[in-house]
C-alpha cells in the first residue's frame, strides 16, 4: 500500500509539472524567438541609416559592417540581387517580402532571417536582410528548459518526500485495522480501534468497533441461552426421567396413566425449547401483548399434577380487574416457570399466584412457606450465585426477561413466607 501511493503521488505530480512546464517551454521559445527577431530589426534599422541618401543611383557607395557579432546583414536592390554585405546572391522570401514593403522573418538553412524594407520617400528602393543562426535561440530555451528540469526534479523530490509521509500515515492506521481486524477473527471481541485522524480510516475502525460490540452481545447471548436451556431444561427432564422410571419400576402402575404423563411433559419441554429459543432469537417489543388469564392457567395446568404428587398445593387467582400486560407470553411463562420452581426447591408449604393491580401497572405475586431469603435479597439475583449450592442462573434469568420487556422482578421479604413479585405495564385500553 505504501508503494502505491508513493507511485501514485509521484505520477500525479510529475503528469501535472510536465502539463504545467511543457505550454511553458513553447512560450518560453516563442518569446526568446521574438526577442531576437526585434533584435535583428533594431539591427536592420541601425545598417539603413548607415546607407548614404545616393542609393540606389550609386551602389558603389554603399558603406558598412556587414557582420555585427553573430549576425549577418546584406543589402539588395530592387533586382533582387545582393549589392552589398553578406547574403545569398540573389534575395529570398523574406527579401521579396521587403520588396512589397513588408516586414517579415523566416527560419531558412538554420537561420532566422528579417528582411527590412528600405525607403525613399515613399518607395521601397532596396532590403535590409539581417539573419543570425537558430542556435542562438535554441540555446537560450535550452538553458531556460534546464533550470525549468532542475526545478521539477526539485519538485518530484519534495513530492516524493511528502507521499513517502502520507503513505506512512495512511498505511499505519490500515495496518493496525488490520491487525485488529485479525484479532477480531480470532475471538478477541474485546479490540478496540485507535482512531488515526484521517476520517475515512476512522468511519471503518468505527464500524469495526460496532461489529465487535454486536459479535461480543450475540456470543454473550448464545452463552447464556446454554446456560439458561439447560437451566430450565433440567426440571421437565428430570419429572419426565422419574416419571419413566416408575413405569419401569412398579408393574402395578397404570402404563396408560404414565405415558399421558410422559406426553405432558415432553409438551412442555418442547414448549420451553421453542420459548427459549424465540426469547434468544428476537429482540424484546414493547408491543407485545400476554393475556395474563390464559399464561396463569396455563401455569396451573403445568405445575398443579407434579405438586400435588409432593403434597404443595398451588393456588392461582386473578382479580377481576386485571387487564392485559405488555410482556410477551413466552417471557412471561419461562419467568414464572421460575419462579414457581424456586418455590418448589427451596421453599415449603403451599405455593400462592396471585395477579393484582398496583400504581405502576400490574403485579403477580409468587410466594411460599417457606423460612425465606437471608442476607441480601439483591444478590440472589446475580448469576452463579446460590443460597442453596445451585447454579443460580433462574433468579437472573427471570430478572434479565422482565427488564428486557420493561418489567421488574423484585423479592420484596427476606424473612419467612418470602414473595417474589413481577411488576408490569398494564396495556392501555
Amino acid at each position: 500500500m505504501r508503494l502505491r501511493i508513493l507511485v501514485a503521488m509521484v505520477c500525479v505530480t510529475a503528469v501535472a509539472v510536465l502539463l504545467f512546464a511543457a505550454p511553458l517551454a513553447i512560450a518560453f521559445r516563442d518569446l526568446h524567438r521574438e526577442e531576437e527577431v526585434v533584435r535583428l530589426e533594431r539591427a536592420a534599422a541601425e545598417a539603413a541609416r548607415e546607407i548614404p541618401a545616393s542609393f540606389p543611383n550609386k551602389v558603389n557607395a554603399v558603406e558598412f559592417a556587414p557582420r555585427q557579432g553573430p549576425r549577418s546583414i546584406g543589402v539588395y536592390g530592387r533586382d533582387l540581387r545582393l549589392v552589398a554585405g553578406i547574403g545569398p546572391a540573389r534575395g529570398d522570401a523574406p527579401v521579396r517580402a521587403g520588396l512589397r514593403g513588408d516586414l517579415r522573418d523566416r527560419e531558412i538553412h538554420g537561420h532566422l532571417v528579417v528582411g527590412s524594407p528600405l525607403t525613399r520617400g515613399e518607395h521601397v528602393v532596396g532590403v535590409i536582410r539581417v539573419s543570425v543562426p537558430i542556435s542562438i535561440v535554441t540555446d537560450r530555451t535550452r538553458d531556460v528548459l534546464l533550470i525549468m528540469a532542475a526545478i521539477a526534479i526539485g519538485v518530484l523530490l519534495v513530492a516524493g518526500l511528502i507521499a513517502l509521509w502520507q503513505s506512512r500515515r495512511l498505511a499505519r492506521p490500515v495496518d493496525r485495522l488490520a491487525g485488529y481486524a485479525t484479532r477480531l477473527g480470532d475471538g478477541d471481541f474485546t479490540v478496540r480501534t485507535e482512531r488515526s485522524g484521517v476520517p475515512e480510516v476512522d468511519a471503518v475502525a468505527g464500524a469495526l468497533d460496532a461489529t465487535a460490540v454486536r459479535l461480543d452481545e450475540m456470543l454473550g447471548r448464545e452463552r447464556r441461552f446454554s446456560e439458561d436451556a439447560s437451566h430450565q431444561l433440567r426440571t421437565p427432564l428430570t419429572s419426565l426421567r422419574v416419571t419413566l422410571e416408575a413405569a419401569r419400576l412398579d408393574p402395578t402402575a397404570d402404563r396408560d396413566q404414565m405415558i399421558d404423563t410422559a406426553i405432558e411433559e415432553v409438551d412442555r419441554l418442547d414448549r420451553t425449547i421453542d420459548d427459549l429459543l424465540t426469547l434468544a432469537r428476537e429482540d424484546p417489543s414493547t408491543h407485545a401483548r400476554a393475556h395474563l388469564a390464559a399464561v396463569l392457567t396455563t401455569l396451573d395446568d403445568d405445575w398443579h399434577g407434579r405438586l400435588a404428587s409432593v403434597d404443595r398445593p398451588l393456588a392461582v387467582s386473578v382479580a377481576s380487574t386485571v387487564a392485559d400486560v405488555v410482556i410477551s407470553e413466552r417471557a412471561l411463562r419461562q419467568i414464572l416457570d421460575v419462579l414457581v420452581e424456586n418455590a418448589v426447591r427451596h421453599g415449603t408449604g403451599a405455593i400462592t399466584v396471585r395477579a393484582r393491580t398496583a400504581s405502576a401497572g400490574l403485579v403477580i405475586d409468587v410466594s411460599d412457606e417457606g423460612p425465606g431469603v437471608t442476607g441480601d435479597k439483591e444478590r440472589i439475583f446475580e448469576r452463579r450465585v446460590s443460597t442453596a449450592g445451585r447454579t443460580g442462573i433462574g433468579l437472573a434469568l427471570a430478572r434479565s426477561l422482565a427488564e428486557a420487556e420493561g418489567g421488574r422482578l423484585l423479592l420484596l421479604a427476606t424473612g419467612p413466607r418470602p414473595t417474589f413479585s413481577i411488576v408490569l405495564p398494564a396495556v392501555d385500553r
